[in-house]
This record gives C-alpha cells, structure tokens and sequence, in this order.
C-alpha cells in the first residue's frame, strides 16, 4: 500500500486515521527508535494493547528492526501475562495507556523487562517511556536490517489449553 497508494488511508479508528506513509514512517521511527534502544539481535518485544491501529503499527517496527514479536493479548489477566512474558524472555513491552495499571502490575513481576513504551491518551507513569518521545528522535527511514526467511518474527502463545500456553515461533517465511 505505501509504494502503490502512500497518500491512501490505511487505518481507522474513530476519528483517528493513517495513510499508508504516515503508517509506513512510524513503523520506521519505532524500528529506528528498538535499534538505538541496544536490544541485541532477536529480543522479544512485547505489544499489550487492545485493538488500536498504533498497536499494529509497532508490531511492523518490531518486524522491520528485525526483533520478535509477543502478542499479549489485553483480555488476559495480569498474572497470566507475566507467567507468558517471563517465559518468553520479554525484554521490553510497548502498551497501550488503558492497560497502565495491568502494566504497572506486571512491572513489579518481570525484572528482566529493561523498557517499558507507553502510547494513547494520558501521561505516562514515572517508569514509562512515553512513545512520542521514544520514537521522536528517529528517522522515518527504513534502517538498514537483513532478514532472512528462517528468522523467528513472532513467539505467539497457545491456548494453554493442556498446562502453561507455549510459545509457536513463527519465522518469516511461515507468516
């Protein structure tokens, strides 16, 4: 869409709209913003964020820096999503500012969580990075990542349906 309509609107919601080089140049300013932050090469990035097009948008800077994504999904409650992020070895979560006190909440349960971004209305709490400032700095450029078929881009969690959910790594060339 951004190559073959870039002034097209390529998502809604409400009264809030991207085309797709608005949605094209963020996802380069945040995997811009996941490269300078020193995650080492195939970090878990965790997205926790009810269905929001920014939300989205993230997930295709995380797959342009060339880190994995975790889906957490919203619904679930708190002390699910720690036991799922710890066991996928989370190193940063990007939430949306409606699921602030599940992140707070999960902040004192995973350590090894080194930032936490958070997007949406509302100030960001004292441990948070807030995203416009994160991603700020950076240039809408696409960075300079190889990528390779085999590489793992999402860890997603099973149902959990027979024990503990698992992680299904999905690499680029299964999605």
């Amino acid at each position: 869409g951004w190559r073959s309509n870039p002034d097209g609107v390529a998502y809604v919601q409400g009264a809030t709209s991207y085309t797709f080089s608005e949605a094209g140049e963020l996802s380069c300013r945040i995997a811009n913003a996941l490269l300078a932050s020193g995650l080492s090469s195939g970090a878990k990035v965790a997205v926790l964020a009810p269905n929001d097009p920014l939300a989205w948008i993230c997930v295709l800077g995380i797959w342009r820096s060339g880190l994995t994504w975790i889906p957490a999904n919203p619904a679930s409650p708190s002390g699910e999503t720690a036991q799922l992020l710890e066991a996928f070895d989370a190193e940063m979560v990007i939430f949306h500012s409606s699921l602030a006190g599940d992140a707070c909440h999960l902040r004192d349960r995973l350590p090894a969580v080194r930032s936490w971004v958070q997007f949406g209305p509302g100030d960001a709490g004292p441990a948070d990075t807030p995203f416009a400032e994160w991603t700020a700095p950076h240039p809408a450029t696409k960075p300079d990542v190889r990528s390779s078929p085999d590489d793992v881009v999402s860890l997603a969690p099973t149902g959990g349906t027979t024990g503990l959910p698992k992680g299904v790594m999905n690499t680029n060339r299964s999605l």
